[in-house]
């Protein structure tokens, strides 16, 4: 009862916060427009002059005989109204997915896995893989908190989704959805360079399904790419409004990974997108490739680095999430000898060679998976950028591996693949365009 009685006059402040910002477009936090309107005014006057003969003497000396010159003026005003619009990031993160491991005292937690991610492909624990000890966030925002006579790096945030479970039993967890969570942070930079380490002392409240206060304290190295590493420490207390015997007050500590999440300091949201530093050649949201008759290859959250080696083309990179099969496709459309593997951030190396224009690339790579699957892929792909955000293409390679904790009772695989690649959300760079935004980032503050 003590976390009911915590929680829901804060759960009534985050309603209403709620109710304040349910008229603001989820557009304007991420992308802020000042525009110029001006008039423009043109002056102009031309002055024709014209001498048909030269004046002669007449007798009266005291007067000359009357020119031909004529002067005509012609003048002309013109306005009209210009307008130029600049476009601003306005957010100060952004993201799109974040877990962790939570270890709370005297629970029964073992079944978090190291970063909370790691242990959604082991198979001894997937099966619980909503209710065991991690926190899950999709779609994480935060903006500016103008208070304080606008105080700097104060931010207010909020989430999609939000799940901590503190134990293996449902009754010990605790859920928010989207316009029911916020959250105040405080930021403290030991480190206002990419990657940055900043310190965030945070209060956050949520009103529905669960009601609950958490109070704590992260330390967050990141953003490289959208990739994070976290670690948290606080304490939690609320309830289940459908079952107020749900819920209770925990003391947690937490250590997680967040990808495609991006972190900004302020000066760039005062920096016009054109300008804003950028540190990936490759940066996607979902890959997926197949041949449809014998393999298939599913990466969620990818990321390319270039490293800065001879012309920059040499990149290291990884996945949330990568998923490979082997398989043989009966008459009949249904698979049989199937062999999976899942790589919770594998290591990629590659090299990005452009062939006559900055949309037709092939990049030959090798990428090696250790847990929960351990497997080797060295292979050669070919992509083609077909608009903004989405690409297509190829690849030929041989990957071997063994299943590993993903799926113990599958056998091992190993072999020659081919098909063709969707990438979405899928968004390219070259390697000198980031060297050049790298090379302007925003200068350091900390003295």
């Amino acid at each position: 009862m003590r976390g009911i009685s915590v929680a829901a006059p804060l759960a009534a402040v985050a309603f209403a916060l709620a109710l304040a910002l349910a008229g603001c477009s989820f557009s304007q936090w991420i992308n802020r427009t000042e525009t110029d309107t001006f008039t423009i005014t043109d002056r102009d006057t031309t002055v024709i002059e014209t001498v048909r003969n030269v004046p002669g003497e007449t007798p009266d000396t005291s007067r000359v005989e009357t020119s031909s010159r004529k002067i005509r003026d012609y003048s002309h005003t013109n306005s009209f109204d210009s307008v130029a619009k600049r476009d601003y990031p306005n957010f100060l993160r952004l993201g799109l997915l974040e877990v962790a491991s939570l270890y709370s005292a005297g629970r029964g937690n073992s079944a978090s896995g190291m970063f909370g991610a790691y242990a959604a492909g082991d198979d001894d624990q997937s099966r619980s893989i909503l209710w065991r000890s991690e926190l899950v966030r999709v779609a994480p925002i935060e903006v500016r908190l103008r208070w304080f006579d606008d105080a700097p790096n104060w931010t207010l945030g909020w989430s999609a989704f939000e799940h901590w479970a503190m134990d293996d039993s449902i009754s010990h967890s605790f859920v928010s959805i989207a316009g029911c969570n916020y959250y105040v942070r405080r930021r403290f930079y030991l480190r206002d360079q990419i990657p940055y380490v900043i310190f965030n002392p945070y209060l956050g409240v949520s009103a529905f399904p669960s009601a609950y206060v958490n109070l704590g304290g992260e330390l967050h190295v990141g953003s490289l790419g959208g990739l994070n590493l976290r670690a948290y420490a606080g304490l939690i207390s609320g309830f289940l409004w459908l079952d107020p015997s749900w819920g209770g007050t925990y003391p947690y500590f937490g250590i997680g990974v967040s990808a495609l999440d991006f972190t900004n300091r302020f000066e760039e949201t005062e920096r016009e997108w054109k300008y804003y530093t950028r540190s990936t050649i490759d940066a996607c949201v979902l890959d997926v490739a197949s041949n449809y008759s014998s393999w298939s290859q599913a990466r969620f959250a990818s990321v390319q680095f270039p490293l800065p080696i001879g012309n920059y083309h040499l990149w290291v990179g990884t996945s949330l999430v990568d998923y490979m099969s082997f398989f043989t496709r009966t008459s009949g459309g249904s698979m049989t000898d199937l062999s999976e593997g899942l790589g919770v951030l594998p290591i990629s190396v590659g090299y990005r060679q452009y062939l006559g224009s900055d949309a037709f690339m092939i990049e030959p790579f090798v990428e090696g998976s250790y847990y929960p699957s351990g497997f080797f892929n060295l292979g050669a792909r070919l992509k083609i950028v077909a608009s903004e955000g989405f690409s297509i293409g190829g690849l030929v390679g041989f990957a071997s591996g063994s299943p590993g904790n993903f799926k113990p009772q599958e056998p091992s695989f190993s072999g020659v693949y081919w098909g063709l690649s969707l990438s979405l959300a899928d968004w390219n760079n070259t390697p000198e365009k980031i060297r050049d935004l790298r090379a302007n980032e925003i200068p350091s503050t900390i003295k």
